[in-house]
């Protein structure tokens, strides 16, 4: 368990000097355009204090959404609906690249008011597959409950805040500790086809949220505008979560040189007692998008190849003290999981590695015996998006395809083959993957619960262009 509680008290385990006043300090050493060091070094810890806070005030941005919109605080929504074009189930909007497959239920927990039971009910047949994933404040996933670890049977867990103590519970209590007060619950439970959609409906909310106290809700706070990633008040908002939601121990050294700019999660956002070279660094940092686009482009940082030319994130979801690519997920991918619980390949370049997947192309995707995902649950999807992370209407209402497709067709040999065009195939229509004409797009193919090797060596296929009807989008 991270201890949270020394950084934000100022009990700090390690000697910390005074701050010499400012005014003197370069008089007597002799410093000279003072100012100009000021500027550049608020700068430079305005950019990475940026990015080490961008997901926190990202959170609390969808939190206060989410409370306003679809559920209170520490309870859940139930989406009825797969995800489509015109549905999304998520108060923000954007969760970006969700899949087709599975339902979503979605909640905030503030674990300073109570602590909260999390009931999972049991699956008879073993093979649904449905997690709980809960986030903390700064995007980690805190702690996964699912198929995987339950083995399908019903459960029921204590989740507690940090500031609550572990032996105030019952011996033998499934007791989760959580690492920040406000956690974000995403539940996600298979749809078998569209005829298990009312069973998968009833399964999903068998899985409960439940206070252990009744206690009032906090008044509603005000939403939190998009201007906030590119306004100073960032520092000012990101201080405060800082002070609800404190940081892990181990990141004390990181987080006390904040306070050369102000950001002390003790006292907050100390603006008063900055100098105007200060703040104009701090200025320059988030305004004109300085810090957002190095937030934007983190996760190409992190990048390796599965197979070529398909490629993962890694690390996903512990992120330890990789900030940036904490930042980058939360802003670009959003919801995602450990590779043990969903495995990720992402696809943007056809087989010759040459050009991107373009909607007005005809492509296959050939997977031999043994190239088709494993999984232990036999559960896997290809989702296909825009270049924003979105589905695009088609005449069939397909955006995913994969082992729940009801009309798939294997070859003889156990191959598989999958049709990706914007034109109905005059074979193989069982197994077509509609793409939108005229349109770059990208493929992520989804494993639930895939085997260790299968995550250590994929050998997925690449996309073969077979014919070019809408030109080249070259790299």
């Amino acid at each position: 368990m991270l201890e949270r509680s020394d950084i934000c008290k100022g009990n700090l385990p390690f000697p910390h000097t005074k701050t010499t006043p400012i005014d003197i300090l370069p008089t007597q050493l002799g410093i000279k355009d003072f100012e100009s060091a000021q500027f550049t070094l608020s700068y430079a810890l305005g950019i990475q204090a940026y990015i080490y806070g961008y997901s926190l005030v990202l959170h609390e941005q969808k939190k206060r959404l989410h409370i306003a919109n679809l559920s209170p605080i520490n309870t859940l929504f139930y989406s009825d609906r797969l995800v489509s074009p015109s549905y999304n189930p998520f108060a923000s909007g954007e969760n970006i690249r969700p899949n087709a497959d599975t339902l979503y239920a979605t909640g905030y927990l503030d674990l300073s008011l109570t602590a909260v039971y999390l009931t999972v009910p049991a699956d008879p047949s073993g093979k649904r597959y449905y997690s709980v994933q809960l986030f903390d404040a700064y995007n980690n996933v805190a702690y996964n409950i699912s198929n995987r670890t339950t083995a399908s049977t019903a459960g029921t867990f204590i989740i507690v805040g940090p500031d609550q103590h572990q032996q105030s519970y019952h011996n033998g209590m499934n007791i989760i500790m959580a690492p920040t007060n406000s956690i974000f619950v995403v539940i996600k439970v298979e749809v078998e086809g569209k005829q298990d959609l009312f069973t998968a409906i009833q399964f999903e909310k068998n899985i409960r949220i439940t206070p252990v106290k009744a206690v009032p809700p906090p008044p509603p706070k005000p939403l939190i505008p998009s201007t906030i990633f590119s306004s100073p008040r960032f520092y000012f908002l990101m201080s405060e979560l800082m002070r609800e939601n404190p940081p892990p121990r181990r990141d004390t050294p990181v987080v006390e040189q904040y306070k050369l700019i102000g950001i002390n999660c003790a006292t907050g956002f100390r603006e008063s007692e900055l100098t105007l070279a200060t703040k104009r660094g701090l200025e320059k940092a988030v305004i004109n998008d300085n810090a957002q686009s190095i937030v934007s482009a983190g996760t190409a940082y992190y990048t390796r190849l599965t197979s070529r030319p398909w490629i993962t994130i890694f690390p996903l979801g512990h992120y330890g003290d990789q900030y940036l690519l904490r930042a980058s997920i939360a802003k670009n991918v959003a919801l995602a999981n450990i590779p043990q619980e969903e495995f990720y390949q992402v696809l943007f370049i056809d087989s010759n590695q040459r050009s991107l997947l373009y909607g007005s192309n005809h492509y296959q995707l050939h997977f031999s015996p043994e190239q088709i995902p494993q999984s232990f649950i036999n559960f896997w999807t290809i989702d296909m998006y825009t270049s924003d992370g979105k589905f695009v209407p088609n005449p069939i209402e397909r955006y995913s395809i994969g082992s729940n497709t009801e009309t798939l067709q294997y070859n003889a040999d156990g191959s598989l083959d999958i049709i990706i065009s914007p034109y109905v195939p005059p074979q193989q229509r069982s197994n077509w993957l509609p793409s939108p004409q005229g349109q770059v797009f990208n493929l992520v193919l989804r494993t639930f619960n895939a085997t260790p090797s299968y995550i250590q060596n994929p050998r997925t296929p690449g996309v073969e262009l077979i014919a070019q009807l809408g030109g080249d989008r070259q790299i």
